[in-house]
């Protein structure tokens, strides 16, 4: 059996359309999946009408050395048909298949390398409305694996949340030395519980800037060098930490009056 049907027969029995395979000689290469240092977020994107069909693109935040994928989207049966499952730029030369059992879209797709970088659209998937339903909720990301497992993946639940930080991060104030106002940034690759706090150099909490749950993101906090009580606190070196889940992070300021 030749590598490429051999290549489509594994995808038709992801998806449930083989039941089993049959005899295939040995030695057939493994296909050859990279393991990505950080994490792929994918979301559905908006609905386009393109030659009067409704076509739903399946979006990833990088693509490169994205080789294979496997996807299960539900939707109801009653609201929405399945009309086709079609690659992208970036996987036009992949083998796709794809199959649809009691409101389950399943999707499997491979190919040799990847054809492009950055976020981009990886599949188009084309529906037909059968009710009066809004289509930005008409599919939805069940379960999602990119190459074999061997790349993270995060389901989001828009295009807009695919460029959000990839990491916890707590950055210098600005500015430093500062008088009489500095700003503190810090980003969040996923919702966390977050402490942001002043300390002095004794180790005594000057001030608590943030305590509460917050979406993964980007912030900016300000301090204007008071103390929890409102007043204005004195020249020296102070230290700002975050705390977000089981992470923590320190950093030291200057104070100048």
């Amino acid at each position: 059996m030749t590598d490429f049907r051999l290549a489509l027969l594994i995808l038709r029995y992801v998806v449930g359309l083989e039941t089993s395979f049959p005899d295939v000689e040995s030695g057939n290469p493994v296909h050859p999946y990279k393991r990505a240092a950080t994490g792929r977020r994918l979301a559905l994107g908006e609905p386009e009408l393109i030659d009067g069909r409704v076509q739903l693109s399946l979006l990833v935040s990088e693509a490169e050395d994205l080789v294979a994928g496997n996807l299960i989207l539900g939707f109801d049966p009653a609201q929405i048909r399945i009309a086709g499952v079609t690659g992208s730029e970036l996987t036009g030369a992949f083998e796709v298949a794809s199959n649809v059992v009691d409101g389950k879209l399943r999707i499997a797709f491979a190919g040799t390398e990847s054809r492009g970088t950055g976020q981009g659209s990886i599949l188009h998937i084309t529906i037909e409305p059968l009710a009066d339903v809004a289509l930005t909720s008409a599919l939805r990301i069940d379960s999602a694996s990119l190459n074999g497992g061997l790349s993270p993946v995060e389901v989001v639940s828009s295009p807009a949340a695919l460029s959000l930080p990839k990491a916890f991060g707590l950055s210098q104030n600005w500015p430093n030395p500062f008088n009489p106002e500095t700003q503190i940034s810090y980003s969040l690759s996923q919702a966390s519980q977050v402490t942001l706090t002043i300390y002095d150099v004794a180790g005594q909490t000057v001030a608590t800037l943030v305590q509460d749950h917050q979406a993964s993101g980007d912030y900016t906090i300000r301090w204007n060098a008071r103390n929890d009580a409102g007043q204005s606190v004195a020249s020296g070196i102070y230290f700002y930490r975050l705390d977000a889940g089981s992470i923590t992070m320190t950093r030291k300021m200057s104070l100048l009056r």
